[in-house]
């Protein structure tokens, strides 16, 4: 085609302008030669348009990819935050469940007996204490994953068992008075011993079952819930 054009410009239309009819075939082929340029011009521009959205389109898959895999790497420390801090929660209800029960140790020897009561309450109390402070580090440290309302509701947890357990390591710590006795001193001190450790138990198991438990059950609710294991009710 660009050569029948270049053709016509060069050779056809000089040699008819002497015959008259020159502005008639420039017209005709100025026309087809700006309908031919047009032509080229839309097919170029048509390639270019194509080449760059299929740059976009690689480009819009690049940073989708990369914002499905931010999204998947948060939702897994999610989720390892959630397991965190709900292991922490049953490292409290463990620790202090076995206060609730009562203390299953049998001994024919009364000195050793009363020693192992004191023993039994005591640790069991201080490592629940002790969990407590665990669960608030790590809250706070995994905070940035927690949304604000279940970051209350673990707090209200945190601080009533913190109360409870507190109050009741507190009746325990005459206790430690008794650490270096010798048996015949126990046996003087027996009565006193099994009195102490069961001061603080019933207000124990009081805030232990109306609030302690209830907590952790909503709260492994909504962990639940947000991990993608249970509908929410509606």
């Amino acid at each position: 085609m660009d050569i029948i054009i270049d053709f016509g410009l060069k050779v056809v239309i000089p040699a008819l302008f002497g015959a008259g009819g020159g502005w008639a075939l420039l017209y005709f082929f100025g026309q087809r030669l700006v309908d031919h340029r047009l032509k080229k011009d839309l097919e170029r521009y048509r390639v270019e348009l194509a080449e760059k959205t299929e740059a976009f389109k690689t480009q819009l898959a690049i940073y989708a990819h990369e914002q499905n895999v931010a999204a998947a790497r948060v939702d897994e420390q999610r989720s390892l935050a959630i397991s965190n801090i709900y292991a922490c929660i049953r490292n409290v209800i463990n620790l202090t469940s076995p206060i609730i029960a009562g203390c299953p140790i049998i001994q024919d020897d009364t000195a050793k007996y009363v020693r192992a009561v004191g023993d039994y309450y005591f640790q069991n109390a201080q490592a629940a204490h002790n969990a407590l402070d665990v669960l608030s580090n790590k809250t706070a440290d995994l905070a940035i994953y927690i949304d604000h309302d279940t970051y209350l509701k673990i707090y209200a947890y945190a601080k009533v068992s913190m109360k409870a357990t507190g109050e009741y390591f507190d009746t325990l710590q005459p206790l430690s008075a008794y650490n270096n006795m010798s048996a015949d001193e126990i046996l003087k001190v027996g009565d006193k011993i099994l009195k102490i450790v069961e001061v603080g138990r019933p207000t124990l198991k009081k805030l232990f079952e109306e609030e302690m438990k209830p907590k952790a059950q909503e709260l492994a609710k909504i962990f639940r819930n947000q991990l993608g294991m249970e509908r929410k009710n509606k």
